[in-house]
């Protein structure tokens, strides 16, 4: 009689063990495409990633987008030293901000004496009529001055007082209603504001974070400047806006990835430590276990192409759940060990532990792909 058939797990471990050099290889391989692929995914901090592409919302604010062009700027925030020190820099670093590939124009002076020049233009009727009124008293009294034989009535000698009160009353409403005089700076408030306006939009991660340090360097090497007019002022410059924002974002989400990745290592590591007290099977489970978080990075790259803020500190996730099938297995090896060789042991703790590590790990995947789907 012939033998009965290994079953399909007894077959295929018999596989896995004969050609487990092989096997290695190819995981390393793919190891090594994984972590390529990995380092080429991006951090998409902005919050309408969380929402799918044809949502309305999306829709309008590409809408949006689309009319403006672009919305926000980059914010340079100049605070400190004295007034003419303020305004040598703003002259200074708007001109170098303008010449950026990146800055389509810059916004730090006002033409306030365009609105006193001009304050007649927003008159309103009323206040044309009473500047009628201003102006033939005023001509009367010129008139009345030099012929007062033409005069049939008294000129008003307070008539060119008057008109000259009206005329600076309605200057100066001009220049309130404008908020600054000359730089964007406000009365009583030690600070100026230089609004450069970037050539794409901020929702560009790469582009926001390209025209942020570009700026900075830019405000960086000019306080750093000697022999300035600022020099020694104690001038303190800040970029902001949404620009500046989504670049700080990023930067820290990427920190707190490299943060928490690290304490998660080192946590498994003395987990693992405790548990086997051997720094060979700490390392025989960190290796297996570093290749797949590899692998999880590499499909994220290949399936969505970038992390949002909610998933990206999902590599300590997969690191703190994966690690439970290693437990497992190598604690059954050594286990199987005290009776058998090594071949053998690991055969045994494949065919004990195959099906309910496939199940687990069935049931946490499911868990996965419905909040993916949500």
């Amino acid at each position: 009689m012939s033998a009965p058939p290994q079953p399909r797990r007894d077959r295929w471990i018999a596989t896995v063990l004969a050609h487990h050099r092989a096997i290695l290889i190819f995981a390393l391989i793919l190891t090594a495409v994984a972590g390529l692929l990995a380092s080429r995914l991006r951090i998409e901090s902005d919050l309408r990633a969380l929402l799918p592409t044809d949502h309305p919302v999306i829709e309008s604010l590409e809408q949006i987008e689309s009319s403006f062009v672009r919305l926000g700027s980059v914010n340079v925030v100049v605070e400190g030293g004295t007034a003419e020190q303020r305004h040598a820099y703003a002259d200074a670093v708007a001109g170098e901000l303008e010449a950026l590939e990146t800055i389509d124009d810059v916004e730090y002076r006002l033409r306030s004496d365009y609105f006193a020049d001009h304050a007649l233009y927003y008159l309103s009727d009323e206040e044309m009529g009473e500047l009628d009124e201003h102006v033939q008293a005023w001509t009367h009294y010129e008139a009345c001055s030099r012929e007062p034989d033409l005069c049939l009535g008294e000129p008003d000698p307070k008539a060119p007082d008057q008109l000259r009160d009206f005329v600076k009353a309605k200057q100066e409403k001009a220049l309130e209603r404008a908020g600054f005089a000359d730089y964007y700076e406000r009365e009583g408030i030690d600070a100026l504001v230089i609004l450069a306006h970037p050539t794409r939009d901020s929702s560009d991660l790469e582009f926001s974070r390209t025209v942020s340090a570009e700026s900075r360097a830019i405000v960086d090497a000019a306080s750093a400047r000697e022999g300035a007019a600022w020099s020694g002022a104690g001038l303190r410059v800040s970029v902001v806006g949404p620009y500046a924002v989504k670049a700080d974002e990023n930067a820290a989400i990427r920190r707190d990835m490299v943060t928490s990745g690290s304490f998660a290592l080192v946590g498994v590591f003395l987990i693992l430590y405790l548990l086997f007290r051997s720094f060979r099977a700490v390392f025989t489970l960190l290796i297996p276990l570093l290749c797949g978080v590899a692998w999880s990075m590499g499909a994220t790259q290949l399936l969505l192409g970038h992390l949002n803020t909610m998933t990206s500190l999902i590599s300590t996730v997969v690191m703190g759940m994966g690690i439970d099938a290693g437990i497992h297995f190598l604690h059954r090896v050594r286990r199987e060990r005290q009776e058998h060789d090594d071949a053998e042991a690991i055969t045994l703790a494949f065919r004990g532990l195959i099906i309910p590590l496939l199940i687990a790990s069935a049931t946490t995947l499911g868990a996965f792909v419905v909040m993916a789907s949500s």
